[in-house]
């Protein structure tokens, strides 16, 4: 595994509101013919850098295969009023 090259991912995301609930809706493609190994997906508070903590993912730790396209959704309604939190990605051989 160390020797997996490194990947960029293409990262689209965007901000919705349903029913009084806030998530984040995260689109990550591997265009790379290389696997993107053990993603994580962190939300940080802007202003003070701190994880914000509950954040309920649909998906975490997960790989991204060579030409694959994911979709991973985020409700952090309990953690955040107001704000909009700070997108962290983070893999075994993420070049992000």
């Amino acid at each position: 595994m160390n020797t997996l090259p490194k990947v960029k991912l293409s990262i689209n995301y965007s901000y919705e509101k349903r029913k009084g609930k806030d998530f984040l809706i995260v689109s990550l493609e591997n265009k790379s013919n290389t696997i993107v190994f053990f993603t994580e997906l962190l939300l940080f508070n802007k202003n003070t850098e701190e994880v914000i903590l509950p954040v309920f993912w649909s998906e975490n730790y997960f790989s991204i295969l060579p030409n694959e396209t994911r979709e991973i959704k985020a409700d952090y309604s309990f953690a955040m009023k107001n704000e909009k939190p700070e997108l962290r990605i983070k893999g075994w051989n993420l070049n992000n």
